[in-house]
């Protein structure tokens, strides 16, 4: 077993940078990612925002082409359209809120040690 240095209650706190700040930002909008995980190395910050920002993606493209489906049914029946809108919003609430986090610095400090590979996360 290695010895490890002590880490007092300053060490604990990360702090993320203005550019990891706006590289998070970008990446619920898509363009992030692809500049995040050709990195070797990502920060605790990032690695939480690339895991948050592709699950919100997800999320939305699963909702468009829901609401494709809700509104071709909507030509028909007009309540499909109103339907369409409700399941929209929400899922647009969400990602304005991920994007405030991620400008004001905020994510999930349960891993504090940063990764070496955005790929190793999911082996």
């Amino acid at each position: 077993m290695t010895d490890l240095p002590a880490m007092n209650s300053l060490d604990t706190q990360y702090i993320p940078s203005s550019s990891e700040k706006k590289q998070a930002v970008l990446m619920y909008m898509m363009v992030g990612l692809l500049l995040s995980t050709g990195k070797k190395e990502v920060s605790p910050y990032t690695h939480h925002h690339i895991k948050q920002s592709m699950g919100w993606i997800v999320l939305l493209v699963s909702v468009i082409f829901l609401d494709v489906v809700l509104i071709i049914l909507g030509m028909f029946i007009g309540l499909f359209n109103r339907l369409a809108l409700l399941i929209t919003l929400p899922v647009l609430l969400i990602g304005i809120l991920c994007i405030k986090q991620a400008r004001d610095g905020k994510f999930q400090r349960n891993d504090l040690s940063p990764t070496s590979s955005f790929f190793s996360a999911f082996a």
